[in-house]
C-alpha cells in the first residue's frame, strides 16, 4: 500500500496491480493504509477500493474508514 504514493510510477502502477489482484483480500491493508496516506496515496487507495467493492463513496476518507468499521462489525471481512 505505501508503494501507491511512491514517485516511481512503475512501482507504484506494480502496487496498484497486485492490489487489484488481491480484491477483497486486500481490503484490510487499504483501509488501515488509507488512515495514514498522504492525499496522492489516499486518492489511489480509494479508488481501488471502489473497484474492488463496488462502493463509490466519494474521495472523503472518513465515509470509507466508516464503512469498513460497520462491515468488520458484522463480521463479513
Amino acid at each position: 500500500v505505501r508503494a501507491l504514493a511512491s514517485k516511481d510510477t512503475s512501482e507504484a502502477g506494480h502496487a496498484r496491480e497486485v492490489l487489484l489482484g488481491l480484491g477483497a483480500d486486500a481490503l484490510p491493508s487499504l483501509l488501515r493504509g488509507l488512515e495514514s496516506a498522504d492525499e496522492v496515496a489516499a486518492v489511489e487507495i480509494i479508488d481501488i477500493l471502489r473497484q474492488t467493492t463496488g462502493e463509490d463513496l466519494g474521495f472523503d476518507p472518513k465515509p470509507w474508514l466508516a464503512w469498513w468499521r460497520r462491515i468488520r462489525s458484522r463480521g463479513r471481512h
